[in-house]
């Protein structure tokens, strides 16, 4: 996550371990750009620490001016300017929702042109969220269609040949590992399928897609298997989801016999892959998020922004799904972290609005407004989990808002039993 700022016209890209710098046109100064970091609890002593960095111990600003800055986007800001020895300086630090972000100008004599130039770019000041295919299950298994067969009774890896290598469990055909083998690669980060085939496919010129394959393991987690064969050589993929990693079955065949043989071992593996998060914990589900919108992965949350968020200030938070009956430790972090804020403890809800979703679970929709904010709280219901979404706007916005979590409700899909 990063600060986005028009260079200056004439400014030069140059590297610098604590962002993105720009050395100015005609050598009038620099400008440094930070990625985003947690907003600081007390900004004004941030600012304050910030403008005299690398000064001589003791250097107090001159003339100093501090403004409020609004940017482009509608993003809130803080302009302070300041000459510390011989430089003028300009510190700016964003808000973007809970995060913070600072562009830093250092002027050596007088700015001039430069340094309106550098003011007018700082207007433009945005924030760049990642867009990874890793905030919602949805993004991790695009391309998946249909559920993988059921695995043969019996055991594929029978007969193989079980070591270590780094970790790694590998397990070897009888004829050798030049004939083929499976590993099992316990925690890799979260990546997109569709990126990893992509990959694959690309590095097996004249190969055949088998196309994504959706599974449940036995533990009741999300997994996919896929493949990708030529006339020689089959490999075989599977991965199965966690919450902040996932495992991946790797098998290859170079047999012809074989290809069946490592294709049904990788599907058995996925299956029997014991990820040990536990039964009860909360969860992540399917349901198809706004489209348009960017999804920022929190703990137990994804939250979703539109594309005008800077000026509307939305989000759509959707919470991981927990059990519908709560244990003790449940309740106590309920009680603590997600109770109503407090501009609307004493507010009514609105009449309910039914939400009809998949596999029979059903819920309802309530808004409650202080001007001028409101929140719309989704609930759905399947029995065995709850699946809430958050919608979180201006009084004003919530009719243009609403459809997006009225229909990210009607798509949740309840968890598979496990």
């Amino acid at each position: 996550m990063r600060l986005v700022v028009p260079p200056p016209a004439g400014a030069r890209p140059a590297t610098h371990p604590r962002g993105t710098l720009y050395e100015l046109a005609d050598g009038a100064g620099r400008l440094l750009l930070s990625p985003l970091f947690p907003f600081p609890i007390e900004p004004d002593a941030w600012i304050a620490r910030a403008l005299v960095e690398d000064a001589p111990p003791g250097t107090r600003p001159e003339n100093l001016v501090s403004l409020p800055l609004r940017a482009v986007d509608g993003w809130d800001a803080t302009l302070v300017e300041a000459r510390v020895g011989a430089e003028l300086r300009l510190v700016v630090l964003y808000r973007f929702l809970d995060y913070g972000a600072a562009a830093i100008a250092r002027f050596d004599g007088a700015a001039g042109a430069q340094r309106d130039a550098t003011l007018n770019a700082l207007q433009h000041g945005r924030p760049e969220f990642p867009r990874d295919g890793t905030a919602c299950l949805a993004e991790l298994f695009e391309g998946v269609t249909g559920e993988a067969p059921a695995a043969d009774a019996g055991d594929a890896l029978a007969g193989t040949h079980r070591w270590l290598s780094g970790g790694d469990s590998v397990f070897e055909l009888p004829e050798g590992p030049a004939a083929g083998h499976v590993r099992v690669h316990a925690r890799t980060p979260l990546r997109p399928l569709h990126a990893i085939v992509a990959e694959i496919f690309q590095q097996t010129p004249g190969a055949r897609l088998i196309a994504p394959r959706g599974l449940t393991t036995a533990e009741g987690e999300y997994a996919a298997v896929f493949g990708v064969a030529t006339a020689t050589q089959e490999r075989a993929v599977g991965f199965v989801v966690g919450d902040e990693h996932m495992s991946v079955i790797d098998g290859v065949a170079r047999l012809p016999e074989r290809f069946a043989l490592v294709r049904r071992a990788v599907v058995e593996a996925a299956r029997a892959t014991c990820l040990g998060l536990g039964a009860d914990r909360r969860r992540w589900y399917f349901y198809a998020p706004p489209p348009g919108w960017t999804g920022i992965r929190r703990a137990h949350a994804t939250e979703w922004l539109p594309p005008d968020v800077g000026a509307s200030r939305a989000t759509l938070t959707v919470l991981d799904a927990r059990p519908a009956r709560p244990t003790r430790a449940e309740l106590a972090h309920r009680r603590t972290f997600d109770g109503l804020p407090a501009y609307l403890a004493d507010v009514p809800p609105s009449p309910p609005v039914p939400v009809v979703a998949g596999g029979g679970a059903r819920g309802e929709i309530v808004v409650r407004a202080a001007a001028p904010l409101a929140r719309a709280d989704a609930t759905v219901r399947d029995g065995r989990w709850l699946y809430e979404l958050r919608l979180a706007c201006r009084a004003d916005d919530v009719e243009r808002f609403r459809p997006a979590i009225e229909l990210a409700a009607a798509s949740v899909r309840p968890l598979p039993p496990g």
